[in-house]
């Protein structure tokens, strides 16, 4: 694990990088809920949100669900 940080107030954040290889390439998760905004949501679109990018060379990559 390259770092693990995490966030509290309004909403709640949890990030995690891990380097991928010796290049210095690196994938990322973020894991985001908002309670305090989650009753104007359907339900079905409460809870953590996942964030997933992969850092390759100078580009970043999206494979958030």
């Amino acid at each position: 694990m390259a770092f693990i940080t995490n966030e509290d107030g309004d909403d709640l954040i949890v990030s995690f990088a891990t380097p991928i290889d010796e290049s210095g390439d690196v994938k990322s998760l973020t894991l985001l809920r908002t309670p305090k905004y989650e009753f104007a949501l359907d339900e079905s679109e409460r809870g953590v949100n996942v964030l997933g990018k992969m850092f390759i060379g100078r580009s970043n990559h999206d494979y958030s669900k």
